[in-house]
């Protein structure tokens, strides 16, 4: 599940720019493996967890681990318990080791996410903005403006064997919470859940190997709550 994915996201970013969707991000047999890079998850964030369930439908699933800073995370704050979506926001503390994401949003809802994509980006249509994963156009003077901004298809990754998506959002504002990230969408059990992060400070986060090789081990060592 972690093999590198560098071949797979090149030939689906090239899809992308000629008008195409990404096809399965499949990699060669001989492909070396690339290990994550992650830490073990805080007591902190597993109370964040536990706020979380205790307030939304769906089951939140909580990491084992998180992509490691090399210095850690402020305290977890949890956003949209509206009673069907929940949303943590990590950000890292103090001074972050190479390449390390200085912001992390893990999310679920309590409805699966449409994985189709159309030309290189998705949504394929407009979407209830629940995970904030799709940025909004600044409004214009004169109220133009305002439309869903899609993201841009990366590659399929597969997530606990599922098929998942990896995209990148637009740069802040028109990226929204998400701007510049490089997010795994993917669906468990008739709910969809997110797990997105941002490396540089500006512009868009590179989809290394590592990177994508991070965020699905986070999703696939997040578990239910007891």
């Amino acid at each position: 599940m972690l093999r590198a994915l560098a071949g797979a996201l090149v030939a689906a970013t090239a899809l992308a720019a000629c008008g195409e969707d990404a096809p399965p991000a499949t990699v060669a047999p001989s492909a070396p493996e690339v290990a994550p890079a992650t830490a073990p998850a805080t007591p902190a964030l597993r109370a964040a967890c536990r706020e979380g369930a205790a307030t939304v439908r769906e089951p939140v699933r909580c990491p084992l681990v998180v992509p490691a800073t090399g210095a850690g995370y402020r305290r977890p704050r949890m956003f949209d318990l509206d009673g069907c979506t929940y949303l943590l926001d990590l950000e890292a503390r103090g001074v972050r080791a190479r390449n390390a994401p200085f912001h992390v949003l893990l999310g679920g809802r309590c409805r699966p996410f449409d994985l189709r994509t159309r030309h290189g980006r998705w949504p394929v249509a407009s979407v209830r903005d629940d995970l904030r994963v799709v940025g909004r156009a600044p409004q214009r003077p004169g109220g133009g403006g305002g439309q869903q901004v899609p993201l841009t298809v990366l590659g399929r990754p597969r997530v606990l064997g599922r098929p998942a998506l990896l995209v990148r959002a637009a740069p802040y504002p028109a990226g929204g919470m998400h701007g510049g990230h490089v997010l795994l969408v993917h669906n468990v059990d008739g709910a969809g859940y997110v797990v997105s992060a941002h490396t540089l400070p500006e512009g868009r986060t590179p989809a290394t190997p590592q990177l994508v090789a991070t965020l699905v081990d986070v999703a696939e060592r997040s578990r239910p709550l007891d």
